[in-house]
């Protein structure tokens, strides 16, 4: 019979997690460019429109988990995301006619976890992914101020060279924004009331993705 054998902590089982995915979006679930995927990169799922019927008459899905009808404008419908030890993540895409308009994301929400003034604990980071040679998440804006539990507003647009923002498909361009807020020990729920991209020339296009 053969003596027992003791595992070191060098064979304990070890998880390792990132807090935010290091890959941006793309603009078909199907293609596979440059390592990106939205089915296996930053999104795990479309946000669902959340409508029964599927009409423009009003939302009916749970409190706060509203998918694209609670983030479609500015009112008392939300959707939201819990986090503990993480960060609550939303990423969105958006198709334009061209590569040259100046985008203004703009998002509405509120957190439980109000933003500190002192370091980044809870603080609510608006970003645009940016190619070229620069192929990472650029920050647009940041709030340090936001009241818990109370609507705050986001907006901005990015400063680097346009064309670069925009992943060309066919004669469209997508863009990607994305909004998280920084861990927390304690749970933190993000909520979106709204989220939308305005250009230059009026048009207004929001596809969620979360």
């Amino acid at each position: 019979m053969g003596s027992a054998i003791t595992l070191g902590t060098e064979c304990s089982l070890k998880v390792a997690k990132i807090h935010l995915p290091p890959t941006p979006l793309s603009y078909t679930t199907k293609q596979v460019q440059n390592g990106r995927n939205a089915s296996s990169a930053d999104a795990r799922y479309r946000l669902d429109v959340g409508k029964s019927p599927r009409t423009e008459a009003g939302c009916s899905a749970t409190a706060d988990n509203e998918g694209a009808c609670g983030a479609g404008s500015d009112d008392t419908d939300y959707d939201s995301i819990t986090a503990t030890n993480q960060r609550p993540l939303y990423t969105f895409a958006v198709r334009n006619t061209n590569n040259t308009d100046t985008p203004t994301a703009t998002w509405i929400g509120r957190s439980n976890i109000a933003p500190s003034t002192a370091g980044t604990a809870g603080d609510i980071v608006l970003q645009v992914y940016r190619f070229g040679t620069t192929n990472a998440w650029e920050n647009v804006t940041t709030n340090t101020s936001c009241a818990a539990d109370t609507d705050c507003t986001l907006t901005g647009s990015p400063s680097g060279t346009l064309s670069e923002y925009y992943e060309a498909d066919g004669s469209n361009y997508w863009l990607y924004v994305r909004l998280w807020q920084y861990e927390n020990a304690a749970a933190e729920t993000l909520k979106t009331d709204s989220f939308a991209v305005s250009f230059p020339t009026g048009r207004r296009r929001v596809f969620l993705i979360q």
